[in-house]
């Protein structure tokens, strides 16, 4: 059947408009856009098929895509770092090294060896130190007093604070000598005495014509008579280390009991006389002083023997007292002479003299 003309018209342009692309509002079902950006157009998208069918059907529906492309949105921080790009402050550790305050160069503390000949480490009074004997190693201004001629510590003194005194006797009174100082103190009175020493406890004994006596709290006793003597009566007393105690008279040597005072032949000193004394050393060494032509001689005695050992002159007479004290040997004479006698050689020197002193015995220090 024949289309009228306006009906044909119609047709014609609807074909027109939709080829050229005219939006049309969706009316089908579309699909959401998920991979592209989001579709920012305020018309819908439309799908239209032509109809080239010539037919009278209806138009076909084209499918509206009704939901706008949405974009996911992009929720990752740019930067995922959350430390900041910048420390703000700084952050380093510390130095803690502590500061260096010792000196660059430590002080030249090198002493010239013609200003230290003893090298104790301290430099001579010449050369400005303060060294007051730069021959002695033991004479220096650190050192320690003990009792002899030597200032030891360069202060000006000598044995300061120390008791360096010993005890001798005249026939008739009892002293203390310093034999560094020069000083003698009376002490008491005495019985007669031939002559006497301390024992290791510090107590005196003596011995003389009528006994065996001991000086005890101020006071002398007589502890018992003298027996078993079988030649001159003796003279020289000493007591060693151990208490055993000596006694020379004549040319023999005896053992004494110092509870009973009985006198034990040791031996005979071989021709030498006991002039006044004997003594025992620090290393329980016996000596005498023996009479010799014009001088007195010192003589070693064995004291397991009684054999003497002719040592040297002292090169005085009358050596009537000796005594061991502080490393030195010391004999006093008739004249009130106190000498320094060289073990070694038993040659001696006079240290002090007391006038009008006749020195009859001396005893060792106390414990020696």
């Amino acid at each position: 059947m024949m289309r009228s003309a306006p009906l044909l018209a119609l047709l014609l342009l609807a074909a027109c408009t939709t080829a050229a692309g005219v939006d049309t509002p969706d009316r089908g079902t579309g699909r959401n856009d998920t991979t592209g950006e989001a579709d920012t157009s305020d018309a819908s998208d439309t799908v239209a098929t032509a109809d080239t069918a010539g037919d009278n059907e209806p138009a076909d529906t084209a499918v509206s895509d009704t939901t706008a492309n949405t974009a996911v949105a992009d929720t990752t921080p740019d930067d995922t770092d959350t430390a900041p790009d910048t420390l703000d402050a700084d952050t380093a550790t510390a130095d803690t090294t502590a500061t260096d305050t010792a000196p660059d160069t430590a002080p030249d503390t090198t002493i010239d060896p013609a200003c230290d000949r003893d090298n104790d480490g301290f430099a001579a009074l010449s050369c400005g130190g303060d060294d007051c004997n730069d021959n002695l190693a033991r004479v220096r201004p650190d050192g320690s007093e003990g009792c002899d001629f030597t200032d030891n510590n360069c202060d000006g003194a000598n044995n300061e604070g120390l008791d360096c005194t010993f005890y001798a006797h005249t026939p008739s009174e009892l002293y203390r000598i310093d034999p560094f100082a020069g000083t003698s103190t009376l002490v008491t009175s005495t019985p007669t005495l031939w002559d006497f020493d301390t024992d290791t406890d510090g107590t005196l004994w003596g011995i003389g014509p009528d006994g065996l006596y001991r000086f005890d709290s101020g006071a002398w006793s007589t502890i018992s008579g003298l027996s078993g003597v079988t030649g001159s009566s003796p003279n020289g007393f000493a007591i060693d280390s151990t208490g055993r105690a000596y006694a020379t008279g004549g040319g023999q040597v005896y053992l004494v009991n110092l509870d009973t005072g009985t006198f034990s032949l040791i031996g005979n000193l071989g021709g030498f006389t006991s002039s006044g004394d004997c003594v025992v050393d620090k290393s329980d060494t016996v000596y005498m002083s023996a009479s010799g032509f014009g001088e007195d001689d010192l003589v070693r005695i064995n004291g397991s023997t009684g054999a003497a050992t002719l040592i040297g002159s002292i090169g005085f007479p009358s050596v009537y007292g000796l005594t061991a004290a502080w490393g030195f040997l010391f004999g006093l004479d008739a004249s009130g002479n106190i000498i320094e006698i060289n073990p070694t050689t038993g040659r001696g020197n006079i240290v002090q003299n007391f006038s009008n002193r006749v020195w009859y015995g001396a005893a060792s220090s106390a414990g020696r």
